[in-house]
């Protein structure tokens, strides 16, 4: 038997009980959308005039729109796929275990999902924990719960997002105990659950940060159905009661649900952070965002804003918004991470629609984006801010951009016309000295392969370094983190010219899969 195995029914025998009920989690098929690789580069002016270049080649609008139609009928396909691919393994499973009882099984292949919770016996826990090829893991569920309260500030959405699109085009998911009524607000529709003050409230920051964004809202804590609309961006305004800071098999269906389907994902850190520094599940994922609370009257992190690294050591949270005395959706002065989450989602959504052509289905550059244009300062330390505060001003005006998809590193990097071959190197114009840049590099990483190895010193499947020189080659700053998924460092140009941006691969542990990695050389 598993040590998973042994350590239920010991918690079995401690409580006294005959079944349990258990979270089990299936192999997944990690069927990403078709692989076709890309290397692109995008440069926004100081007039917000952009320039796209798809594997060297100027972009239109039109070629774009058929490059975005292309990927959203991929999307599709591969959505089709996967849940094709999961029945397959929810059948191999009711084969197997048909002693589970036949009501039982028939949910799970309704329900159609690679994670489920079902009761079990002490002995059908042994038998399925012998069962490696075929289960994952098996845990005790958490009870979920709203991170309480709201979130809402000028971040200079207001009024620099003013004169854009304001998330026109852009569909946001949002998951927690309930949803507001339909008509609670416009373009949205409740996929499920009854209203409640708490949903209204994150709904209204959606709604007033991101006025065009159309939402969906589906109640029960739970990443969308497979039969739900497709979206770019979804919000979770809630976490998991249990405060341990392992890495569980919530975290990796997130980081599955980012992998293969390239949603853009903000999760609550959650208000623990006077009683403990563990950010709760699924905000420990890595491909995803989580979002701290500050205090717009005096830009000082709130002391319940949850942080702390979990057991795969990543940075937790990687960024801050918002939170503490807010109004929204007709409630007043609700406070919390569940409020700061909805607005760093809301101001992505003006983001991606201010720049729709080429944003949409990154969540790797977004991040890298995201993280590079947080640099409004708080007050706090870096343990709970992160890398700081979001900026619309910062992160939309004046930046640089690439993005390398589905690619091996090695052939990206002895092809990209860099001085060394082990290296991917990117070249970016710096046209006055004393400004401030910021570079953020981000990629994807798979939820099996971090859970599977998650015991390990370093369980992150893929580890990638970072270090910028100027146009004499002279070093100027770089980061190397051993666990995070993302790398950050900031300089001041001294001198004017091509900087160049050095991305080295550190490690390569989880070779099944390729590289979705993003690039952002921001001036703020």
């Amino acid at each position: 038997m598993s040590n998973l195995g042994t350590q239920l029914v010991k918690k079995m025998k401690h409580m006294g009980k005959e079944r349990i009920e258990v979270l089990i989690a299936l192999k997944e098929n990690n069927i990403a959308i078709e692989k076709i690789g890309s290397v692109m580069h995008v440069h926004v002016d100081e007039s917000g005039n952009e320039t796209i270049k798809i594997n060297g080649q100027i972009q239109t609008i039109e070629e774009l729109k058929i490059v975005n139609a292309k990927n959203l009928s991929r999307k599709k396909k591969a959505k089709k796929l996967r849940k094709l691919e999961t029945k397959k393994s929810l059948k191999l499973f009711s084969d197997s275990y048909s002693f589970l009882g036949k009501r039982e099984l028939e949910y799970l292949t309704l329900n159609n999902k690679s994670t489920f919770k079902i009761g079990l016996s002490k002995d059908e826990i042994i038998k399925l924990s012998k069962n490696k090829d075929l289960i994952l893991g098996i845990e005790l569920p958490s009870n979920p719960k709203d991170a309480l309260f709201s979130a809402m500030l000028s971040t200079n959405i207001t009024p620099f997002a003013s004169y854009g699109n304001r998330g026109n085009g852009i569909n946001i998911y949002m998951s927690e105990g309930n949803c507001p009524n339909p008509g609670f607000i416009t373009d949205y529709t409740r996929l499920s659950g009854i209203t409640a003050n708490h949903p209204e409230n994150v709904s209204g920051i959606i709604r007033g940060v991101s006025l065009e964004a159309f939402l969906y809202c589906r109640a029960g804590y739970t990443l969308p159905d497979p039969s739900d609309p497709s979206v770019e961006i979804q919000s979770h305004s809630w976490e998991n009661v249990d405060k341990a800071n392992d890495y569980r098999i919530n975290d990796r269906d997130f980081d599955n649900y980012v992998f293969n389907n390239n949603d853009l994902i903000f999760v609550a850190a959650g208000n623990a952070g006077n009683d403990d520094i563990n950010v709760s599940s699924p905000g420990k994922a890595l491909n995803v965002i989580t979002v701290g609370n500050y205090n717009d009257a005096n830009d000082i992190i709130n002391n319940s804003s949850g942080y702390g690294n979990p057991q795969t050591k990543n940075q937790k949270p990687e960024l801050v918004a918002p939170g503490t005395n807010i109004t929204a959706g007709g409630h007043v002065n609700y406070t919390g991470t569940s409020m700061s989450t909805p607005h760093a989602a809301a101001f992505a959504a003006d983001f991606m629609s201010n720049h729709s052509s080429w944003a949409k289905d990154k969540p790797h550059l977004l991040k890298a984006i995201m993280l590079a244009g947080a640099t409004k300062s708080i007050t706090g330390g870096s343990d709970k801010v992160g890398v700081g505060g979001i900026d619309f001003l910062s992160t939309y005006k004046d930046g640089n951009y690439a993005e390398i998809s589905n690619y091996n590193f090695s052939y990206i990097a002895s092809r990209d016309g860099g001085s060394i071959s082990n290296a991917i190197e990117l070249k970016f114009n710096v046209v006055n000295t004393g400004d401030n840049y910021r570079v953020a590099i981000s990629w994807l990483n798979s939820g099996d392969y971090t859970y599977s190895h998650r015991n390990e010193p370093h369980p992150i499947g893929k580890d990638f370094d970072l270090a910028v020189y100027d146009p004499s080659g002279n070093y100027i700053c770089g980061s190397a983190s051993a666990d995070n998924p993302y790398e950050y460092c900031d300089f001041t140009s001294a001198v004017i010219g091509n900087y160049t941006v050095r991305v080295i691969q550190y490690a390569n542990r989880d070779t099944a899969n390729t590289m979705s990695l993003g690039v952002s050389f921001n001036r703020h």
